[in-house]
């Protein structure tokens, strides 16, 4: 008897014409075809995410840009924009409105750095909007998402 026969009669559920070899080769294809469809919506989740905060983006440009027409102070309006984002951000904490993150002091020791730079980034784009029109800022700030986005 040859191996091959030897192993038909032990394992018959691994020869091509049995059920369980079919389901297993099924299985295997719609894996392969499941992870392929979880990647696209991968990317179509991110897409929405970019396209999203760009239509949001737009539109606080439009209204900050009113505010600024109205009260020319950029560096107050960025100001009390951070500081109202921040109060909001921990009385939605401290009333457990969203669960406040789990961290360590190392991790506001690397957030540090970069809290900062986002602020002088806000303060810097604020006050470059008190100066030119909203279309040139949406420009640069197109490029800028889109950076973000596709390199993090």
């Amino acid at each position: 008897m040859k191996e091959d026969h030897a192993m038909v009669y032990r394992r018959p559920y691994l020869t091509s014409g049995s059920p369980r070899f079919a389901l297993n080769a099924i299985s295997r294809v719609m894996k392969k075809e499941l992870k392929v469809r979880s990647e696209a919506a991968q990317k179509l989740k991110i897409s929405v995410y970019f396209a999203t905060w760009w239509a949001l983006n737009v539109v606080f440009n439009i209204y900050n840009k009113k505010v600024l027409n109205a009260f020319p102070y950029p560096w107050l309006t960025s100001t009390l924009s951070l500081a109202m984002g921040s109060l909001i951000m921990l009385t939605s904490w401290a009333t457990r409105i969203v669960e406040a993150p789990k961290t360590d002091p190392e991790f506001w020791k690397s957030l540090f750095p970069v809290a900062v730079a986002h602020a002088i980034g806000h303060v810097a784009a604020t006050v470059s909007m008190s100066k030119v029109a909203v279309s040139f800022t949406h420009k640069l700030h197109l490029p800028l998402g889109m950076h973000t986005t596709t390199t993090h």
